[in-house]
């Protein structure tokens, strides 16, 4: 009989229908042998057995929902059946196994390079968010900074340090970054223009400035 699947998994499994004919039982009570260990998962907190779903020319568009085993799952649901029964899956699943050491390798180098390709988006869009969080933390100091009585003290020490980051070729957002100033008095300090200034602190908007820059450690700390 010829059936259409639907629904097909990704990576290598085995269909419950066939685990059923290699068996000798009838798929549904298959299905509900594998609900019973979906159920077993589910309390374990382990992912459930793949559901699909196949047509059959005799009863047109009608769905008929089928489960798709990995290996690890087979062995799950077999486990109790008779040793004949485990052989039989045993040997299938080497036949299976074997169709994919013998696969096409321009197909596998493809699949593994979109992989690869998935992995690498998934991570830039992680990289771009992180990114946006520390550049508005870092605004949020230099507000502060500017609405302070006087500016954070930069000695001379730092701005030694900043020409000399600055000769490595480090970029002006790094340097305030790695120096805890912010990125307007870098760009000062390079261009010859800081003045610094004498004023004195306000203690409560300072106590801001400081946690404020360890939100901003914190985040660089987790890129």
């Amino acid at each position: 009989m010829n059936t259409l699947p639907q629904n097909l998994p990704t990576v290598q499994s085995m269909s419950s229908r066939e685990i059923a004919t290699l068996c000798e039982k009838e798929h549904r009570n298959v299905c509900r042998d594998i609900d019973n260990l979906n159920a077993t998962y589910e309390e374990m907190g382990l992912l459930k057995i793949e559901q699909g779903y196949y047509t059959l020319p005799s009863t047109g568009n009608q769905k008929h929902r089928e489960f798709y085993l990995t290996k690890e799952q087979c062995v799950d649901l077999i486990s109790g059946y008779r040793t004949d029964i485990r052989i039989r899956i045993n040997r299938r699943w080497q036949e299976l196994e074997a169709q994919i050491a013998t696969a096409d390798p321009l197909h596998q180098i493809a699949h593994n390079m979109q992989k690869m390709s998935d992995n690498m988006q998934i991570l830039a869009n992680a990289t771009t968010a992180t990114m946006a969080k520390l550049d508005h933390t870092e605004r949020y100091i230099n507000l502060l900074e500017l609405n302070q009585k006087g500016h954070i003290k930069v000695t001379p020490e730092v701005i030694a340090q900043v020409k000399a980051m600055k000769a490595d070729g480090y970029s002006q957002a790094n340097i305030g970054r790695l120096l805890r100033i912010s990125s307007t008095t870098v760009s000062q300090i390079i261009n010859g223009t800081y003045k610094g200034n004498s004023l004195t602190r306000d203690d409560n908007v300072a106590r801001l400035v400081q946690t404020a820059k360890s939100v901003l450690e914190t985040e660089q700390g987790e890129v």
